[in-house]
């Protein structure tokens, strides 16, 4: 149950980062990333030029605790300057982490064309690191 008063839209599709067990909270030094479903670039038409993903969060990050948050982007295909094979990218965007000091819900959106995204990729995943 969330414990926040807020108008957050939150509903279905839900993501929690956390273990229960023994207790609740994050493990010392855990580390997740999450990748959405890959979105087709190839299906939007070619008068769009900007890709974002808007979302609701709701956050407990204690700053005690270390928990911190950065959202980003990969994207298909990324030409390997080694083997010159096509593979997804790692993660691209701004690369600071950003903190919530009060628990709490707030609507956020993360441009892809923004931050390191080429225009000619096929596919493109947002990734959510905890």
């Amino acid at each position: 149950m969330i414990a926040d008063n807020c108008a957050c839209g939150l509903s279905g599709n839900v993501l929690e980062f956390h273990d229960d067990e023994p207790s609740p909270g994050h493990p010392e030094g855990q580390h997740v990333m999450i990748y959405s479903p890959p979105a087709d670039k190839s299906a939007l038409s070619p008068s769009i030029n900007h890709i974002f993903a808007e979302y609701d969060i709701y956050a407990d990050l204690p700053l005690a605790n270390g928990v911190l948050y950065r959202p980003g982007w990969s994207f298909y295909p990324y030409i390997c300057p080694q083997t010159g094979e096509s593979i997804w990218s790692t993660r691209v965007d701004r690369s600071q982490f950003y903190l919530v000091p009060e628990p709490g819900c707030s609507r956020e959106v993360e441009s892809a064309t923004s931050f390191g995204v080429p225009a000619d990729c096929d596919l493109i995943s947002l990734v959510y690191e905890v």
